[in-house]
């Protein structure tokens, strides 16, 4: 079975109920009417990671997608030849053209190539299941790097490192990997962030105390209102943000 079609509440999952609303969690997840989708950009990033963690079988991982069947843009045509090539492979196949084939390997040379992520891979475990209770809430993750130490990372690939403070912010990094954390059992590391255009700059970050804290307090609300809404059947449209208890707020 794909991880995707695992039982439990994912991360991802949890962060459509507190970013956007119950209500969008409900039609995604439960009763899934809103689809999933794929982009050129998402596949790409699977295949940075693929080329990253587990070089030995990325060209397993991926299909290469033939040109006749790709726009000019990178995403895959809507030709009917097309459609019937797509129907063809697996549900989950990360496809990707043969120019992101190669790019993503390099990519993954310069990750190893940096000391700091050379040394949190060395002897690391990845794309690693793990499946636990969250304050009673049966959830699970796939952990990108389980360091010798016992802590967890991610692997991020972003368009400038000039963007990574916004995309922390937008994206949940924090609680992510807090999350990941707590499901392992042991502590968050951090996340190591590469370029996806030249000159693939690597960066090693970790979040202080303070940072983890406010994340898990932010994570926790999200989790609650997921609680009550499964307990009272009511999913709610309104942003479950707005229920958000900072620092501040606990003094």
């Amino acid at each position: 079975m794909h991880y995707f079609d695992r039982p439990g509440l994912s991360f991802h999952a949890l962060k459509d109920l507190g970013t956007k609303s119950p209500f969008y969690f409900y039609k995604r997840h439960v009763s899934k009417e809103i689809p999933g989708f794929s982009s050129a950009s998402m596949n790409f990033g699977t295949a940075v990671h693929a080329a990253t963690l587990e070089p030995q079988t990325y060209r397993e991982q991926v299909t290469v997608c033939p040109a006749e069947h790709l726009t000019p843009s990178g995403e895959l045509s809507s030709k009917k030849e097309t459609r019937a090539w797509r129907e063809s492979l697996p549900p989950y196949a990360c496809i990707i053209g043969p120019y992101d084939y190669a790019r993503a390997i390099h990519m993954a040379r310069r990750v190893r190539e940096n000391p700091l992520a050379a040394a949190i891979l060395d002897g690391s475990t990845c794309e690693q299941e793990a499946t636990t209770n969250v304050l009673g809430t049966p959830s699970k993750a796939k952990i990108d790097i389980i360091a010798r130490d016992g802590s967890v990372w991610d692997l991020k690939t972003i368009k400038s490192l000039d963007a990574v403070a916004q995309q922390v912010r937008d994206f949940g990094y924090i609680e992510q990997i807090d999350w990941y954390g707590n499901i392992n059992g042991t502590r968050a590391g951090g996340l190591i962030f590469i370029e996806s255009e030249e000159p693939h700059r690597v960066l090693v970050a970790s979040p202080d105390a303070g940072a983890l804290l406010k994340a898990r307090a932010r994570w926790v609300v999200w989790l609650t209102a997921y609680q009550v809404c499964q307990t009272t059947g009511d999913w709610p449209n309104d942003p479950t943000e707005k229920l958000i208890i900072t620092s501040d707020d606990i003094g």
